[in-house]
């Protein structure tokens, strides 16, 4: 099986009891964090809402299943794609899909939906006499940080596990003043707003 597909091309696909409970079909939200339903106990259970990232879960041992959304939905009509599979004596696949259809009602935008990340170094207004500093900062675990030097160059580099980031620039500065930027982006493609330090270059 394909862990980035929902089509299960060449399976044996018969009716099981696959059910999505939360979000019901067509109905209006103000929000929703978490995709929730039954499916034969012990079946995995493959789930898209929208375009974001595919998500797989097992039911348990009564049937039920659920899994948290990696960001808050936009407000809209949006769509939420189940498949459980069961594996059979023969290898075979017996295969269910459904869709269902959520709109969501417009809400007030929360200004910490996703901050911006954290410059530590350099600091603001920081001198520094390394030429090649190595930035660092703290953002969201697993999401995106673009850095920059403003006018120069930028980089791409991934918060760990604990939320630290780094980024190596590879053009070697000269003794000056500059500004760096850095944003995160998460698996949504939604983006903080600029974080910004002004720091120096001086020969010692």
């Amino acid at each position: 099986m394909s862990n980035d597909s929902l089509n299960y091309s060449g399976a044996n696909c018969n009716s099981i009891p696959l059910e999505i409970l939360v979000p019901g079909n067509m109905q209006i939200l103000a929000g929703l964090q978490t995709v929730s339903g039954t499916a034969e106990p012990g079946a995995v259970v493959k789930v898209r809402v929208d375009n974001l990232p595919l998500q797989e879960v097992t039911a348990g041992l009564d049937g039920t299943w659920s899994i948290t959304l990696p960001c808050p939905l936009k407000p809209g009509c949006h769509a939420v794609y189940a498949v459980s599979c069961q594996a059979s004596d023969n290898a075979d696949y017996s295969c269910f899909k459904i869709a269902i259809a959520i709109p969501l009602i417009p809400t007030p935008p929360s200004p910490d939906l996703l901050p911006a990340p954290v410059i530590l170094y350099p600091a603001q207004g920081q001198e520094i006499t390394d030429t090649l500093p190595v930035i660092t900062g703290t953002a969201l675990p697993g999401n995106m940080v673009i850095v920059c030097i403003r006018g120069m160059m930028c980089t791409r580099t991934m918060a760990d596990g604990e939320g630290n980031f780094s980024a190596v620039f590879a053009r070697e500065l000269t003794p000056g003043t500059y500004t760096v930027t850095a944003l995160q982006v998460n698996s949504c493609g939604e983006r903080s707003e600029l974080t910004e330090h002004t720091f120096s270059v001086v020969v010692v």
